[in-house]
């Protein structure tokens, strides 16, 4: 996701809009994520964090790029805020709902989420072609 990013950040430059900051933002959240994740177990109060902290930059760019940008980049803006909030709403309801505890349900949470990553980056991919 860091390269397709980047690659945003790169293409809209020239736009009105262009967002800088907030792509840098996203990038660094993003590494730094990866990088918490590498880190191993014990590190799991700062993995929450920064996956608190990751829908407060992923709302507010997706939104402006949905408000801001007409086509393939809006509808790309779109998903960003949708995808941003499945991921972290489907495993709260599967928790609360006690789901999460079944195997099956642990199953059926992953291919929702997998299954709005690849749509996710399906969307930003033909942004970027």
């Amino acid at each position: 996701m860091v390269i397709i990013y980047y690659a945003f950040m790169r293409g809209m430059k020239t736009l009105h809009h262009p967002l800088t900051v907030l792509w840098w933002i996203t990038i660094a959240a993003n590494l730094l994520g990866f990088l918490i994740v590498c880190l191993g177990d014990k590190f799991h109060g700062v993995s929450a964090i920064v996956a608190t902290f990751l829908p407060l930059i992923y709302l507010p760019l997706g939104v402006l790029l949905f408000i801001w940008y007409r086509g393939r980049l809006g509808l790309a803006g779109l998903w960003m805020a949708i995808r941003i909030l499945v991921l972290n709403l489907v495993p709260v309801l599967f928790y609360v709902t006690g789901l999460i505890e079944k195997t099956w349900g642990m199953l059926v949470m992953e291919i929702i989420t997998i299954g709005i990553e690849l749509w996710y980056a399906w969307a930003l991919r033909r942004v970027l072609r």
